[in-house]
């Protein structure tokens, strides 16, 4: 008697009955049965991560940035999933390095020249200086007119100003707007200006202030600055000021 699994022979040995279990043919023969495998077909279509990339580099949004990000991981997923898109993947990486490089070329261009002092500290060729680096006796071509000021634009004192740095102090606590607004920090930089150009009192309109905080007070340090009635050449320490 035939089964699919194994075959039995029933034989009779001296009186006992015997079952013998016999492998199928294809066993014994070294074949096997295995269920087919079938390929799984790659995704169709281009990449979505690469057109978006492509797309974005194309139309620099954000320097660039995003296209050379999603350009990286298409190329990964595209490799690994084997949809198409290298080509748009690898355009828009190449986008996006292009346009920050451009960006940042541009930046370096348009940022403004160092002014220039000699061995004494006075300004002798103008242009930016930071706000930390402001000394007595800077003039100053124009007042930035930002709440947040990091560089201030400077002349030489013999080329027409609009202000001048006459001193600074330091305050024990950091001072709300209100104490600038009442005057209190104004009289302050009036009792400086006294001091610094006695003669010169009557030509200065009013105090433009620079506050930042002091980490060795733990407090808040006021730079004083002199703005003139109008543009004038000549600091207001020097004896034959000219008005223009």
């Amino acid at each position: 008697m035939r089964h699919h699994e194994t075959t039995e022979r029933r034989v009779l040995l001296l009186g006992w009955h015997a079952v013998i279990s016999v492998p199928p043919r294809s066993t014994l023969s070294g074949e096997s049965h295995t269920a087919p495998t079938h390929a799984v077909p790659p995704p169709e279509g281009t990449n979505g991560l690469a057109v978006a990339s492509l797309a974005l580099g194309i139309i620099p949004a954000c320097g660039g940035l995003p296209a050379l990000v999603l350009g990286i991981v298409a190329l990964r997923r595209v490799s690994e999933t084997g949809q198409k898109g290298k080509g748009h993947a690898i355009a828009g990486i190449g986008l996006g390095i292009l346009w920050m490089v451009v960006i940042a070329a541009v930046a370096v261009v348009g940022l403004p020249f160092d002014a220039e002092r000699d061995a004494s500290g006075r300004i002798v060729d103008g242009g930016q200086i930071p706000v930390t680096s402001a000394r007595v006796g800077d003039c100053l071509k124009e007042l930035p007119e930002e709440s947040s000021v990091n560089t201030l634009s400077a002349v030489p004192c013999a080329q027409p100003h609009v202000a001048e740095v006459i001193g600074a102090f330091d305050l024990a606590e950091q001072v709300p707007f209100l104490k600038f607004a009442n005057g209190e920090v104004d009289d302050e930089c009036s009792r400086i200006l006294t001091a610094y150009a006695p003669d010169a009192v009557d030509e200065v309109s009013r105090f433009y202030y620079l506050s930042q905080y002091s980490k060795d007070t733990r407090g808040q340090t006021v730079t004083c600055i002199a703005v003139h009635e109008q543009p004038r050449t000549g600091s207001l320490t020097s004896d034959s000021p000219m008005g223009t």
